[in-house]
């Protein structure tokens, strides 16, 4: 039976699609085996599980607070250029947390490993829309949607294959070589793109506002374990943050 065979442009997609499904894998395999592995970092670190889940709140502020801004950025800067320095950003972090010697250097790392996988994941959607035809984009989009749900489902097994039988560092240090992976499928699948149609200025104050507010709303969240939900300091964070988020959907409208 012969084999099909498929035109220079059809590969090209096939390979970009392959970049972005493998990226938002990735993410999603990490995020969730990291979960897993709460109890035994806090242990190794000693400090509570309590404390340790700024290690979660830190990734998933930074995640949600540069998802706007790095978008845009992909859309002035080129999309290709964003997805690889933002695939470093993400493996370079997991090295550095694979590595931390407390909670504090732990927390950083992940930090700046969710402003990483928020380029990843809000740009990779920007290039797979880019480069498919419009009758192929929702497809494409199901694909690499479906490969993060995967990911979303590996990630606890393999975060308690290797908490439990090596150790919770190995979650965040497999994906170094992930990282490498990801970086020569993007610098070989995909075509440089920009949008030359949208301002050339980044809104700074709407990403300030944003981010302070949703880093006083988690605050306040995670202060209610400690010292209860009628507290001035869970409430006092949680009102002021909520204020800010709102002040921001206002502006930004």
């Amino acid at each position: 039976m012969p084999r099909p065979t498929f035109s220079p442009d059809e590969r090209r997609l096939r390979g970009t699609l392959i970049a972005i499904s493998v990226m938002f894998l990735a993410v999603q395999v990490d995020f969730f085996a990291l979960n897993l592995a709460l109890p035994d970092m806090a242990r190794d670190l000693g400090v509570s599980v309590t404390e340790l889940q700024w290690v979660l709140s830190a990734y998933m502020i930074t995640v949600a607070s540069s998802f706007i801004a790095m978008g845009r950025i992909g859309d002035i800067l080129g999309r290709k250029k964003i997805l690889l320095i933002c695939t470093a950003l993400f493996g370079v972090a997991s090295l550095a947390g694979g590595l931390a010697p407390n909670e504090a250097a732990l927390v950083a790392a992940r930090a700046v490993q969710g402003v990483g996988a928020a380029g990843m994941i809000t740009v990779g959607i920007a290039t797979v829309t880019n480069a498919f035809p419009p009758k192929r984009v929702g497809g494409a989009i199901g694909i690499a949607y479906t490969a993060g749900g995967v990911g979303s489902a590996l990630g606890p097994l393999i975060g308690g294959l290797l908490t439990t039988f090596v150790t919770w560092r190995l979650v965040l240090l497999i994906n170094v070589p992930m990282t490498i992976l990801l970086a020569a499928l993007v610098y070989a699948s995909i075509d440089e793109s920009r949008d030359e149609t949208v301002p050339k200025q980044l809104d700074y104050r709407g990403i300030a506002v944003l981010a302070s507010g949703l880093f006083l709303a988690t605050f306040g969240v995670d202060s209610a374990q400690t010292a209860g939900w009628l507290s001035a300091s869970t409430l006092i964070p949680i009102a002021i943050g909520v204020l800010l988020i709102a002040v921001f959907f206002f502006v930004e409208r």
